[in-house]
């Protein structure tokens, strides 16, 4: 999804604009629309789209002056350049200052589209050109960053940890320099927000400019698990629902005597750790603590409904040693298993 941001002074005209590639120009997403040069400038340092299509004679600031303050900001948002019939010398102008391409007005789908798609594949090339010295690695991290982003957008911890260390094994066996480690990162990270973007229909909440300050792979990393907690408040995937899950999977699993919470940890694909900290904070108890109670109360109920002997009571719920089932029972229950089943049906 290529962003983009809309500058013109006229509304009629700036509207349509708008109208056309909402409904026309798939892949293309706009975040913005500014009435002169000033307030597109203002646009640009909050989103820094990909695209900036700006009419070149506005009040306040004109297309010209506003490409000049785009450079002097840092800001590489390729701009299209809009002009009237009378201002062609202005378009060669933009040109000449930098400008990707200019459009004519009255603008129509048939100008419109083909000069956005044309800029698009440019753009990703020079993506691609930043992170790769050679097709093999092209092809590497595109799909890396394809996997990475999907993992994101689900959550998946294990799988994120798992694509982390492999880019981190890539970029540290080629021994780069510092210079070089920076330029493979920026471009990593150009080509993992188009992929999220592809993904999410979303940008990847990274902080703006992080190509800039990005002079360690510590620090990457440290705004990935930034942005894993802000996705999870996005899609309001709570840690709640996470602890639901692994409920439901222990309810099923209780009879499973290799049950961990490692395990359980690897299905959900959240770390163990942070699994077993989720766990206490949300119903107060161990995770281990709360499998045994589990247990005895399935045995409970076992030994009360059904005439299964002790040791086939204790097999369906874990436990693979019968002297440890009934010594565990007792504690928690107060009875050996026989006691509190013939307790049971007395009554």
């Amino acid at each position: 999804m290529m962003t983009v941001v809309v500058v013109e002074d006229e509304p009629i005209v700036r509207m349509g604009l708008v109208a056309l590639m909402e409904t026309e120009a798939e892949g293309f997403k706009i975040v913005g629309e500014a009435e002169d040069g000033q307030m597109a400038l203002a646009l640009a340092k909050l989103h820094v789209p990909d695209i900036i299509i700006t009419d070149i004679r506005m009040p306040v600031m004109d297309g010209i002056a506003l490409m000049s303050a785009l450079k002097q900001e840092g800001i590489s948002s390729s701009v299209i350049v809009v002009s009237g019939y009378g201002e062609f010398e202005y378009a060669q102008q933009a040109l000449r200052a930098g400008a990707a391409d200019y459009l004519l007005k009255p603008i129509n789908e048939e100008h419109l589209l083909p000069t956005l798609h044309a800029l698009r594949e440019k753009i990703l090339l020079e993506k691609a050109r930043i992170v790769h010295d050679n097709k093999e690695q092209l092809w590497s991290f595109k799909t890396s960053a394809k996997q990475l982003a999907r993992d994101l957008w689900d959550l998946r911890e294990l799988e994120i940890e798992k694509e982390l260390n492999s880019l981190q094994h890539e970029l540290m066996n080629n021994k780069l320099t510092t210079y070089d480690m920076e330029r493979k990162l920026t471009g990593y990270i150009a080509l993992l927000e188009d992929e999220f973007r592809s993904v999410s229909g979303q940008e990847l909440p990274f902080p703006r400019g992080l190509d800039k300050i990005t002079h360690h792979f510590d620090t990457f990393i440290a705004h990935i698990y930034a942005a894993m907690k802000t996705i999870r408040g996005t899609r309001n995937w709570g840690y709640g629902k996470v602890i639901q899950a692994g409920i439901a999977y222990v309810e099923k699993h209780f009879g499973d005597p290799e049950l961990t919470l490692t395990k359980i940890a690897q299905q959900l694909e959240v770390k163990p750790a942070n699994f077993s900290h989720m766990f206490k904070t949300e119903l107060g108890v161990p995770f281990s603590q709360y499998l045994i109670r589990l247990r005895m109360d399935k045995a409970a109920k076992q030994l009360s409904d059904s005439a299964n002997k002790v040791y086939e009571v204790s097999a369906a719920v874990g436990f693979s040693d019968y002297v440890h089932f009934s010594k565990m029972f007792k504690r928690h229950m107060g009875y050996t298993p026989t006691e509190y089943r013939q307790s049971k049906w007395k009554l």
